[in-house]
């Protein structure tokens, strides 16, 4: 199935939640001023995200977590209250070529065994750390900005 060129706003439990083991692709979309996160990926899922724009969440812009994985390129994450990406759970996402920025916290956060590609990103001007590696997390990172 997919998700193409809708404006996603205003959700009281966020924007986009791809679970249950669901294969989506989510391309074009502007989502924005949700409550919880702007796209939560979770329970082994494996979406592609391609071309969004993520802004003006008071959660977090872009959570993967619950064993959940997917590629994600060439989105703008901005204006997050909480991590503009968070990764978590056993998850391994492929982000690629994207930038994250303007964050009230980390631009990236990845802890509980989360691992994961991150290559081409941009991540800048976001409040707290660049990117924070926590609680057993080992990403690999290559050809970032940060």
């Amino acid at each position: 199935s997919e998700l193409v060129a809708n404006i996603i706003s205003h959700g009281p439990l966020g924007g986009i939640i791809i679970r249950g083991s669901t294969t989506v692709t989510v391309r074009g979309n502007t989502i924005c001023h949700n409550d919880g996160a702007n796209i939560a990926v979770l329970d082994n899922s494996d979406p592609i995200c391609d071309g969004n724009v993520l802004t003006n969440g008071a959660g977090r812009g872009l959570v993967v977590m619950d064993k959940a994985r997917g590629t994600y390129r060439f989105n703008m994450i901005r204006n997050s209250e909480l991590a503009g990406v968070y990764v978590g759970r056993n998850s391994c996402p492929e982000l690629i070529a994207n930038c994250i920025s303007d964050g009230k916290a980390a631009g990236i956060l990845l802890e509980d065994d989360a691992t994961g590609i991150f290559t081409h990103n941009i991540v800048c001007a976001n409040l707290n750390e660049g990117v924070a590696v926590h609680g057993r997390a080992r990403p690999t990172m290559e050809c970032n900005v940060v």
